[in-house]
């Protein structure tokens, strides 16, 4: 069984219990309030990949045998992704993550707003009921602030594609887990600072995956449009790649779609056929088969823990092209 099988098992069986004595309390405050609990609830349901709350709990696990509070901090990184992907689906009116409905398209506004704000706060109870450190505080509030900014960045089609890799995914998704759970276990700073750098080269490697499965990834396989971040115009490596090496006639057709409003399945079609003409997607990927290449020589790997192994399975996770389709 994999790593993050295992962990899946845990998981499960911890955010159950949560939402068992949680919908007690909501009910108490109105059967009808309980509902949004229950968006919430469903929403994290949806086959999530759990890696952040994994990378947390291994992390954590791997130096410290307390595994009932490992089992419930874990939890709180899953409610803020979820508070993230709700509103991120709302900013980009996506009609679908994971194969099913958005919240603001299966419900309305209102309640993706709501249930993605009751998500954050649950997260937060169970932060702040373990009465963290003002250490542990700090670096909880940077997480939370450090991916707010890259996804604003994001949102205004910041060229500074670096801030906005480092800070919306790279931080957010590998760094800061892992820094979370080594501080709580009670590591010393060495350990911390060597997994921080680590996981911010695994983070970057990771977005450009993401950056690929958002124009050229096998919808099936991915469960949301493949068009998104075309016709949301976002500066990606993948443009900025093409912008630096492609002929001034390909540059000026993409840029006469590109960042255009109205843009439809054929203009899509049309980028992505640019951007393969210029071999973009290849370069992409020899980059993140080098990358991967270096990363699992690293000392860290040596050593067979849980949480090595985890960031192995994520590394042949990220460098698995299959559900790439162009």
């Amino acid at each position: 069984m994999s790593t993050i099988s295992s962990f899946e098992k845990i998981f499960d069986l911890e955010m159950r219990r949560f939402f068992k004595i949680k919908k007690k309390y909501f009910l108490g405050l109105g059967e009808d309030g309980s509902r949004l609990l229950s968006v919430v609830a469903d929403f994290i349901s949806n086959s999530g990949k759990l890696f952040r709350p994994a990378l947390f709990y291994f992390a954590f696990t791997s130096h410290n045998r307390n595994i009932s509070l490992a089992k419930k901090q874990c939890l709180i990184f899953e409610f803020i992704h979820s508070f993230w992907l709700i509103h991120d689906d709302l900013i980009d009116q996506a009609e679908l993550r994971r194969g099913k409905q958005t919240v603001h398209k299966k419900y309305n506004l209102a309640t993706a707003v709501l249930g993605g704000n009751l998500a954050l706060m649950l997260a937060d109870e169970i932060f702040y009921g373990m009465q963290p450190s003002s250490k542990l505080q700090k670096i909880y509030d940077s997480f939370k602030q450090e991916v707010l900014i890259g996804q604003y960045l994001d949102s205004i089609g910041s060229t500074n594609i670096q801030t906005v890799m480092e800070l919306k995914t790279a931080r957010y998704s590998f760094v800061r887990p892992v820094e979370i759970g080594l501080q709580m276990a009670g590591v010393d700073g060495k350990t911390v600072a060597y997994w921080k750098k680590l996981m911010h080269r695994i983070g970057m490697t990771f977005q450009l995956k993401d950056d690929l499965l958002g124009v050229f990834g096998d919808v099936k396989k991915i469960g949301k449009s493949a068009d998104s971040d075309l016709i949301e115009g976002k500066n990606t490596l993948l443009i900025q790649l093409f912008e630096e090496t492609a002929p001034p006639r390909d540059r000026e057709e993409f840029s006469k779609r590109f960042k255009k409003s109205g843009l439809n399945k054929k203009d899509c079609e049309y980028l992505k056929s640019l951007l393969i003409k210029n071999n973009i997607p290849k370069e992409i990927q020899t980059k993140i088969s080098n990358e991967i290449g270096k990363l699992i020589k690293d000392d860290a790997f040596k050593k067979k823990t849980k949480l090595s192994l985890l960031v192995e399975e994520i590394l042949c996770k990220i460098g698995d092209m299959s559900d790439l389709k162009y």
